[in-house]
């Protein structure tokens, strides 16, 4: 018994700080051994059931090989939160560098940056829809171990287990996880939803309905003759399409809107800072969020429709997965770009492309020309 407690103090000692702090559920959580953020995952057919009905949570996370440490990116929270961040979480990912043994990148414009000590090399908050608490991403530097693709496995099962999800075998996990190259060889992104049960944000206000490609919901009554005029922060004007519905906004989604058959439009405008601007880098985890292997520069090229876009140069991209497609269109514009995206079933987002296109082309800022 002595040296059972002894082993306990010894293991708890070992356990990084975010790990210990609630969420939600009081659930105790596994503690990590000093190489790496995970245990050894439990055999699937061991593992808990989740719980029934819709997730609640979602967590965006990167895994980084850095020259002496891995590294650890997350941001978790409730899932309508995490939807509404989750454009400029994957970008800020993507946009990471390493200058000497430590990771860097530049906090965007909104978001809040704290020191931390130990294994936590910083905490930042990113901004959420006013009146909820900001998302929390934390950023741990761990020892690398000899064998990456079995840390990459242990550490993305320990987050699939802190939102109730079973552990998965590495030729299935390797579909939930995209690669970071432009990062770091053998960096990859995690995003995943689930139950949540352990962390540090307290539960958000509100929340929004996920976008879900079966059953859509039923379209309401278009409008009767014109198109509706519509403004989102003050800022943005549009003309919306006849069927289409619009959705909350928040601080930092421009544009919110439905199409009859399900299909989703967001719009965001992020600092233009560090690789945010990066067509082939935006394009590539467009891509990849839809089951799409990365393009290449040339390849790009002829893939890609300048068009104007809020009175500047812009750029449209349509890309067609298996069972989901994104059409996009970026534009840099005084210091910022804008990103517009609609995403939804194949089949939905060719029936809406040419409504897209035109709600497009009938963007405008207050004040400003098209």
């Amino acid at each position: 018994m002595v040296a059972l407690a002894l082993c306990i103090v010894a293991l708890a000692g070992c356990r990084p700080e975010e790990e210990v702090r609630t969420y939600r559920i009081a659930k105790p959580a596994d503690a990590p051994s000093a190489a790496s953020e995970t245990p050894q995952p439990v055999a699937p057919e061991t593992a808990a059931k989740p719980p029934s009905g819709e997730p609640t949570d979602r967590m965006i996370g990167s895994i980084v090989p850095g020259p002496s440490q891995a590294w650890f990116f997350k941001a978790v929270g409730p899932k309508a939160a995490i939807d509404d961040a989750a454009d400029a979480v994957t970008a800020f990912l993507a946009s990471v560098r390493f200058e000497g043994d430590k990771p860097k990148w530049e906090t965007p414009e909104g978001w809040t940056e704290e020191e931390a000590g130990g294994m936590r090399l910083a905490t930042l908050k990113v901004p959420a829809e006013e009146g909820t608490e900001s998302i929390e991403m934390s950023v741990i530097g761990l020892p690398l171990v000899g064998d990456w693709d079995a840390q990459v496995l242990d550490n993305a099962n320990r987050w699939r287990k802190q939102l109730q999800q079973p552990p998965l075998a590495a030729e299935a996990i390797g579909d939930e996880l995209k690669p970071l190259a432009d990062v770091a060889e053998g960096a990859v992104l995690f995003d995943t939803v689930g139950w949540f049960d352990g962390g540090t944000m307290a539960p958000f206000a509100g929340g929004a309905a996920p976008f879900a490609s079966a059953t859509p919901p039923a379209a309401p009554a278009a409008p009767a003759a014109e198109q509706r005029e519509m403004k989102y922060q003050s800022e943005l004007q549009s003309t919306t399409p006849d069927g289409w519905t619009e959705e909350p906004g928040s601080a930092m989604r421009k544009a919110s809107l439905r199409t009859p058959g399900g299909a989703v439009l967001t719009g965001f405008a992020f600092p233009l800072t560090g690789a945010m601007g990066d067509r082939l880098e935006n394009v590539n985890r467009w891509r990849g969020e839809i089951g799409l292997e990365p393009t290449t520069a040339d390849e790009l090229e002829a893939q890609t429709e300048e068009m104007k876009l809020l009175g500047s140069d812009g750029a449209y991209f349509e890309m067609v997965g298996k069972t989901e497609t994104t059409h996009a269109a970026m534009v840099e514009r005084e210091g910022q770009v804008w990103f517009f995206k609609l995403r939804g079933p194949v089949e939905e987002v060719a029936n809406e492309r040419d409504a897209f296109k035109k709600w497009l082309e009938s963007l405008s800022l207050e004040g400003a020309e098209k």
